[in-house]
């Protein structure tokens, strides 16, 4: 109890001691959101209307070629107590523990036909290292080890069909990483797939073409997809969304197909969809605008618990842990309790004493 009582003043003490700094800490946070946050509309006001306009006019010819659909996906799942939390563009993002290896499953319906590629987006986040778009605590990078895919039914992913890829290819690619050894077949190989180190902060995206084109537009398919982390110490994905194209093979890193649709066009002849279209994407992927969004996400996040506090607050947590004995000691006591109470019963030990010196009498053991 005593030791109890310690670590539980001890704790007091600590928090008591170190309020000032805490409390000077949660001020100059809440003094960053709010410049952080004037950062973004800032540029939002006077900037990102004049960087739209010259991303129109200098898009690559090159990603007009092929034209991606973002997949709604039914259903995200991680191994090792990671969370996977659909955000409302339609990615998800990791969260919860950090374990060394994991696999996502994750399924998409779809009744677009005549698929070609998979895409595969890697994104951001404010909660990591270089804010991602890996999980890795010293750089925020990822290793995705092999990405495999099932086509079943609609709904259910009955009858399920191994779908292989036969290229990919990707905007960055960490040197020995490249993304075509994600689709190689060599799953759970650490040393092996698509990693992004020196390409951390901004969005990359993969395009893998199919061996053969799938789909069906009036049953449609359930798509069940594995990414395999195999590199040990966290390199998963933090944040990831998927799409699919039907575009010729081999599929290249292109745009969202409406905004394809509306590149295409001169400026004046651009419908209302199609100026939409262009002003959702570059609000999504302006470099400048997302780079203060993900410091503002950051500054959001809550202050870290004090390591003297986290240390305190588990010796106290030890300190009213029940005490377990050791059996033998148990055992042992048990004995020493039974022994004191047969040497106070005088009368119970001169009968226990008499019959084992007849039992050790020649004659008896004759007569026995």
């Amino acid at each position: 109890m005593k030791a109890t009582a310690d670590t539980k003043a001890e704790l007091a003490r600590y928090e008591a001691e170190i309020a000032p700094k805490l409390a000077e800490a949660e001020k100059k946070r809440v003094a960053d959101i709010a410049a952080s946050e004037a950062a973004v509309k800032d540029y939002e006001a006077k900037n990102l209307a004049a960087a739209q306009t010259t991303f129109e006019s200098t898009a690559p010819i090159a990603r007009t070629f092929t034209g991606w659909t973002p997949l709604d996906i039914v259903e995200a799942r991680a191994t090792g107590e990671i969370t996977l939390t659909k955000q409302p563009d339609g990615s998800f993002l990791a969260g919860g523990a950090r374990p060394s290896t994991t696999d996502y499953v994750v399924k998409a319906d779809t009744k677009l036909a005549s698929i070609t590629g998979i895409g595969i987006e890697v994104l951001p986040s404010g909660e990591e290292t270089n804010f991602g778009p890996g999980r890795f605590p010293a750089d925020g990078n990822f290793v995705l080890g092999e990405i495999a895919l099932k086509v079943g039914e609609i709904g259910t992913g009955a009858n399920p069909v191994d779908v292989k890829f036969t290229s990919a290819v990707a905007d960055f690619n960490q040197l020995n990483f490249e993304i075509s050894k994600a689709i190689d077949g060599r799953k759970g190989d650490e040393n092996n797939g698509w990693a992004v180190s020196g390409g951390h902060g901004v969005p990359h995206f993969g395009a893998l073409t199919l061996a053969q084109p799938i789909g069906d537009a009036e049953k449609g398919v359930r798509l069940r997809f594995e990414l395999n982390q195999p590199r040990k110490g966290g390199f998963a994905i933090a944040r990831f969304r998927l799409w699919v194209t039907t575009a010729a093979a081999p599929v290249q890193v292109g745009y969202p197909q409406p905004v394809i649709d509306a590149l295409k066009k001169l400026s004046a002849a651009r419908t209302d969809a199609d100026k939409t279209a262009l002003a959702t994407y570059w609000n999504a992927y302006d470099p400048e605008l997302s780079k203060r969004r993900l410091a503002h996400e950051k500054n959001t996040l809550p202050l870290p618990t004090d390591l003297g506090i986290i240390q305190r607050r588990a010796t106290a947590a030890t300190a009213e842990l029940p005490i377990t004995l050791d059996a033998k000691l148990v055992r042992m006591r048990q004995d020493a309790e039974q022994s004191k109470a047969q040497l106070a019963n005088k009368r119970l030990t001169g009968v226990q004493d008499l019959a084992w010196a007849l039992i050790n009498t020649p004659s008896f053991l004759f007569n026995h």
